[in-house]
């Protein structure tokens, strides 16, 4: 409402603006802001003048514009301010509209106190964290900030700042917000800070949101909905569970060794007694999916010390992420029993024990820098029931234990024990390998007991497996190896005097002075008792005997070993499989020899176990295996397989590429190819590591036709022969039939002009050639191959070769001519492939599949009608019609003038190729083999393929007067259409030149209809008298003249 001012009556009005009237004018953007857009209307109450007459109305649509303008240059100020900690809104309201598009959050500043330094970042913040503190207020006076996440739990962390009304201040800058009219607000410094007015704390109770597990930094990362008090944190409420529903391993922490300051996120440093406890739990924390957590009561509170809301074990919270254990386990010390044979080991955290460690990863030696002797251990003998734990109790196996205890002074004493592991001797429950100690840098034992127990052993063993067969001593004492004599132990079956034997001659020992003595069998003494079948095949047929003296022990002067006999005691008998060494392959004997590395048992041979192929890593079209085969060789290092002649003429037939010469001769063998002399099966030589032939002896020999055969039926001719022949060879020109074994002057003998095999067909010993429809014509025209009696075949010398290009032997005539083996004589019937039609010259030629026999031909079997099918009109040919034709494939009928006339009065039949059809009959005629013609009937006739229409034109061949009847009768030369004929283009002279008298007809009338070749008209009576008139006209004595049309 606008207020006048209190003045004596003026011509001068001045109107003072309330505040809330100044707000909402300012909220207008386009009103008032310049003397453009500042007009006034005024209504007739406005004011009267003295004499109490109303102001003139000043409408909306005619309002003044402002004089004088002034603008507002008053800076907005911040009267107030409200803060509510639950919500996080902070509501600012100002002495005048602000423009709420101005705010710049980032220039106000919450303090603790007036007196503060805003440098003090625990006791002030000043807003904008993360760009998430917004305003959606509209132009006025109030502006309410939406404070985002990240400055909301930044004034939380601080314990001093925003906790009460008290503690709640405010300081701006001149860039916070502008009023409409551009003017920035007065500032506010820190110490003059501007106290809330009011003030509401935080009542919302906090919420684990996540965490994550990281086992290398071994922290727990827990991330909050607000700021947390880490000092309220009680490890001892967490709970770690392997699964959300029926978990099978659970862990509740204990203690810890720090956590992070207040935050939205709380890092937890976990001592390393819960690490290596719940470590022990394999199914626990070893992935995102094994790592739950729940809390058995509040773990933390916020910074208004608002309790945790509990997370129920069924509803147990999955790692959001999970950091698996890199760090590897370090030995920390450990300690030797050299009577017990354990190795207890203390590990920096808990290692997983019995099925990763690796006694053979460990090493003891006798010094720490690994000059002196050492020993590795090789079999762990330590219970499968020893735990999961930071000790590790290692039990050494007697064998190592005794090999340690060989090599004095090693583990006598804590000077003499030293300790060295790679870094796969054993890893921790995440899988990580135990950090190596160098054999350079060696750790020395903690302490030592010492051995106070002595060795007791007898017996032999028989190793005859991985083609590396050794005969092993065992003693109660070591020997010493120099003094061993081989040729003093013998093989026995048994230890009767009929015991098949076998004296031991040029084997070695392999090892050093040892409770154990070592002897490996040398390729003769080895091969020699494997081919003595009822001896050391078994652990019951093997048997040793030493003579005296065979071997000495350690003393000075040694004492010989005793006579002993005995049985073996651990044997192991041949498990490898034998392997060839090399072979070679003879293809003009059709044999392949094979050298193996042990005796093979030859009645066990199976020839399909080989593979040939020209390379290594062939292609499955490049291979081919032997499909039978045998061989005539005894047990021992070598066997020939000899091919079969199917298998021989297979390789050949791939010579180009395959066994072309020892390069292209590669070997693959099958596990069933042999067996050794106990049943292994021959090592396999695959595709990829296919064999090389060591020698390859190449085919030399000519071939020549088995046998052929002939099927006139399928135009074929096959040609046998008794190995693989090269089809690119082939040469059909040099290849022919004949009618007997010896023909003269070329008749009853043909050789091929062309044809050949398909384009399909592969090099074989059968070679199938696709006679040319005219060889296959000439040889039926010249009575070749009609009987298997009348069909015999030649050959040139250059006709086909085999696979090596050794050329077949000819076959001459008269010479060694073979006779058909396999006939097939022709049983399909010709065809009528097609044929044309001239009605000019009255010509009809037929065109057939195949060469035909004239001599049954019977034109009365053709006919021609105007339809494929269902036809109208139709006409057989009589016997008027003949041809000259001799055997061939196509047949001339001169059709006679009686078939022709007799078709042309037959329209609309032949008078266009759409309307000459062909029917024929089987009787028609016959092939040279006899087979009648295929029938082509009226319902499927044939079209003509040619027409040719009659160009011809009727010729009058004669004509008769009738003066008495008044009739004239014309003969034509062909069939001609009456209902054309026209009387009136013909003059009957009285003279055949030179005539005095000419009449032509005017009222004849024609009283012939259809297609005939004579056509009678009878002459009007007005034509007729005046002929009478004329005496040179028609008499029994004098004949008339008649002039036909020109056309």
């Amino acid at each position: 409402q606008p207020q006048c001012s209190a003045r004596l009556p003026n011509t001068v009005v001045v109107v003072g603006l309330t505040t809330p009237d100044l707000d909402q004018l300012k909220k207008l953007p386009l009103v008032a802001t310049t003397a453009q857009n500042t007009f006034v209307s005024i209504s007739t109450s406005f004011i009267q003048d003295m004499s109490r007459n109303a102001v003139n109305r000043v409408p909306a649509s005619s309002a003044l514009q402002v004089s004088a303008y002034t603008k507002d240059r008053v800076r907005p100020v911040l009267v107030h301010f409200s803060l509510d900690m639950n919500i996080g809104l902070l509501r600012l309201t100002f002495a005048e509209t602000v423009n709420a598009s101005s705010l710049d959050v980032t220039q106000l500043t919450l303090l603790a106190a007036p007196s503060l330094a805003l440098q003090d970042s625990m006791t002030a913040h000043t807003l904008g964290l993360a760009g998430t503190t917004v305003t959606n207020s509209s132009n006025g006076p109030v502006v309410d900030i939406i404070i985002g996440a990240a400055d909301l739990n930044e004034i939380k962390r601080d314990i001093s700042l925003a906790k009460s009304l008290n503690s709640t201040f405010v300081s701006v800058t001149g860039a916070l917000i502008d009023d409409m009219a551009g003017n920035p607000v007065m500032p506010i410094p820190g110490n003059t800070a501007l106290p809330a007015s009011s003030y509401t704390a935080d009542v919302n109770v906090p919420v684990l949101e996540s965490f994550v597990l990281d086992m290398m930094a071994e922290t727990l990362t827990i991330t909050f909905s607000e700021t947390v008090l880490a000092s309220s944190a009680n490890i001892s409420s967490l709970v770690l569970q392997n699964a959300v529903a029926s978990p099978s391993q659970t862990y509740n922490l204990l203690s810890v060794v720090s956590t992070s300051p207040d935050s939205t996120v709380l890092v937890v440093q976990l001592a390393a007694s819960d690490l290596n406890e719940f470590k022990k739990l394999r199914q626990l924390a070893v992935s995102r999916n094994t790592t739950f957590l729940y809390t058995m009561s509040p773990f933390v509170t916020d910074m208004a010390h608002n309790p945790l809301v509990l997370i129920a074990p069924t509803a147990a919270l999955e790692a959001s992420e999970f950091t698996r254990d890199s760090i590897r386990p370090v030995l920390l010390s450990y300690t030797l029993d050299m009577d017990s044979g354990v190795l207890d080991l203390s590990f920096s955290e808990t290692v997983k024990g019995f099925d990763t460690v690796q006694i053979n990863q460990l090493t003891v030696q006798s010094t720490s820098n690994g000059t002196a002797v050492a020993y590795t251990s090789q079999v762990d003998a330590t219970p499968n029931t020893t735990r999961d734990d930071t000790h590790y109790a290692v039990h050494i196996s007697w064998d190592d234990l005794n090999n340690i205890k060989r090599l004095y002074p090693l583990g006598s004493s804590r000077s003499a024990t030293y300790l060295s592991l790679t870094n796969s001797t054993i890893t921790d429950m995440a899988g990580n390998n135990i950090v190596p100690i160098l054999l350079l840098a060696a750790m020395q034992a903690a302490s030592v007991a010492r051995d106070s127990t002595a060795p007791l052993l007898q017996s032999f063993r028989l190793y005859l497996d991985q083609n590396n067969d050794s005969l092993t001593l065992y003693f109660d004492e070591t020997v010493r190896m120099s003094t061993l004599d081989v040729t003093a132990i013998t093989l026995a079956s048994n230890l009767s005097v009929n015991a098949i034997s076998y004296n031991l001659r040029n084997s070695v020992a392999i090892s050093y002075n040892d409770l154990q003595v070592v002897i490996q069998l040398s390729f003769a003494d080895r091969n020699a008792l494997k081919l003595l079948q009822g001896l050391a095949t078994d652990q019951n047929n093997t048997f040793l005997v030493m003579a005296q003296g065979g071997i000495e022990d350690m003393a000075a002067t040694g004492n010989p070993v005793q006579a002993t006999s005995l049985q073996v005691s651990s044997y192991i008998g041949d498990r490898t499989s034998p392997w060839v060494t090399q072979y070679m392959v003879n293809l003009n004997e059709g044999t392949l020899t094979l050298n193996f590395n042990e005796p093979v048992d030859v009645t066990t041979f199976d020839s399909t176990g080989l593979v040939l192929q020209p390379q290594q890593s062939a292609v499955a079209g490049q291979m081919y295996q032997l499909t039978g085969g045998h061989t005539n060789s005894s047990n021992g290092l070598s066997v020939i397989a000899i091919l079969t002649v199917d298998d021989l003429n297979a390789v050949k037939q791939r010579i180009d590429t395959l066994y072309t010469t020892q390069a292209f001769a590669y070997l693959q063998v099958l596990t069933r190819l042999i067996k050794d002399m106990v049943g292994n099966s021959v090592v396999s030589i695959g595709n990829a590591t296919a064999m090389q032939a060591a020698l390859l002896v190449n085919d030399t020999t000519h071939s020549i036709v088995t046998t052929f055969d002939v099927n006139m039926t399928a135009g074929t001719l096959t040609l046998h022969f008794p190995e693989t022949m090269r089809l690119s060879t082939l040469d059909v020109r040099q290849i022919g039939l004949q009618i007997d074994t010896q023909t003269v002057g070329g008749f009853g003998q043909h050789n091929l002009t062309g044809g050949g095999v398909s384009g399909q067909a592969v090099d074989y010993r059968d070679v199938v050639i696709y006679l040319t429809r005219d060889d296959l014509n000439e040889l039926k025209r010249q009575r070749i191959c009609r009987h298997s009696t009348d069909c015999y075949l030649i050959m040139g010398p250059g006709a086909i070769a085999d696979m090596e290009r050794n050329y077949a032997l000819t076959l001459v005539n008269g010479l060694n001519s073979p006779a058909v083996s396999v006939y097939s004589a022709d049983a399909t019937a010709p065809v009528v492939w097609s044929y044309t039609l001239d009605m000019s010259t009255d010509e009809l030629v037929l065109s057939f599949s195949e060469t035909i026999d004239m001599a049954t031909f019977d034109v009365t079997g053709l006919a021609l009608q105007d339809r494929a099918a269902n036809s109208t009109t139709s006409y057989r040919l009589t016997s008027s019609s003949t041809s000259s034709s001799v055997d061939g494939v196509q047949v001339l009928v001169h059709i006679g003038w009686t078939d022709s006339n007799a078709i042309k009065a037959l329209p609309p039949l032949a008078t266009l190729s759409t309307n000459t059809f062909l029917t024929v009959s089987s009787s028609t005629i016959k092939d040279t083999f006899g087979n009648a013609v295929a029938v082509i009937d009226s319902s499927s006739s044939q079209n003509v393929l040619s027409y040719t229409p009659d160009t011809v034109q009727p010729v009058v061949t004669g004509f008769c007067f009738n003066m008495e009847a008044g009739v004239i009768t014309i003969s034509f030369s062909e069939t001609v259409n009456a209902s054309t004929f026209d009387l009136s283009q013909f003059t009957l002279l009285n003279n055949a030149s030179g005539a005095s008298h000419q009449l032509t007809f005017v009222g004849a009338v024609n009283s012939t209809a259809g297609y005939p070749t004579v056509i009678a008209a009878v002459i009007a009576h007005d034509d007729l008298n005046p002929l009478k008139r004329f005496r040179d006209f028609p008499t029994a004595a004098r004949h008339p003249y008649l002039a036909p049309p020109t056309t």
